[in-house]
């Protein structure tokens, strides 16, 4: 996948480049996955998300419930229990599209899925 950077003026000025304030802020949702606040699985997904370089959120509040992944419009939970319907039917109402993997769902089989729905998000008009 090929980044494109454009430049952008800073408060101050100064020029920064899209790719890395897009770097900055993913160094920041990695911190949030820490060992101590996140399940194997959820880290073995981040190292998916990593490896093909799609930009996501993680562990955000959405209606105030707790989501492992948002990719664009994609609420992605990695848990080891069943789905909570409430919850996707709270998402759904929101515009979202809830998706649950089991952790041992996790593996690099997911790479090809990944990139298609990141591609997917960029292709809109």
């Amino acid at each position: 996948m090929a980044w494109r950077v454009r430049l952008k003026p800073a408060f101050n000025n100064t020029l920064i480049s899209v790719a890395e304030n897009e770097s900055k802020i993913m160094r920041h949702e990695i911190i949030k996955l820490s060992k101590g606040h996140s399940t194997k699985a959820e880290r073995r997904f981040l190292e998916l998300l990593k490896k093909s370089h799609i930009p996501f959120q993680t562990k955000v509040k959405i209606g105030g419930k707790e989501i492992d992944f948002l990719i664009g419009d994609y609420a992605i939970e990695i848990d080891s229990h069943e789905q909570n319907i409430d919850k996707n039917c709270m998402l759904v109402s929101m515009g979202y599209k809830p998706i649950h993997y089991h952790n041992w769902e996790i593996n690099d089989n997911l790479l090809p899925w990944l990139e298609q729905i990141w591609q997917g998000l960029h292709s809109l008009p």
